[in-house]
C-alpha cells in the first residue's frame, strides 16, 4: 500500500504538470505560485480547481464551477479574475500588475 502522503505529492505532481490548461485559476497569478489544478468543461460548463502553494509555503484550495455559458472565453476570463481576487485577499498582496 503506498502511503497517502506520497500518493498526495504524486497527484500534485501531475496535476502541476498540466501544461497548456492555464487559461482560468492560473491566468493573473504570480509566476512564483505553485498551482497543482484541474479544468474540466463541456458545452456551457467551465470548472477549474486547484491547490495553491504560495512562496511562504502556505497554501489554499480554490474550486469555481460555473454553468450556462453563453461565451467560454468570457467565463473563463471571469474565472481568472476571481482566482486573482481570492489570490489577493489570501496572500495580502494587492494588485501589482
Amino acid at each position: 500500500m503506498v502511503p497517502l502522503s506520497s500518493f498526495s505529492f504524486f497527484c500534485r505532481r501531475i496535476f502541476r504538470e498540466q501544461g497548456g490548461w492555464n487559461s482560468q485559476i492560473p491566468k493573473l497569478l504570480p509566476a512564483d505560485v505553485k498551482i497543482a489544478h484541474k479544468t474540466g468543461s463541456i458545452t456551457g460548463v467551465q470548472h477549474d480547481a486547484a491547490i495553491l502553494e504560495l512562496p511562504n509555503g502556505n497554501r489554499y484550495v480554490l474550486v469555481i464551477l460555473s454553468k450556462n455559458l453563453a461565451d467560454v472565453a468570457a467565463g473563463k476570463e471571469t474565472i481568472a479574475q476571481i482566482s486573482r481576487l481570492v489570490f489577493e485577499y489570501v496572500s495580502g498582496k494587492p494588485d501589482e500588475r
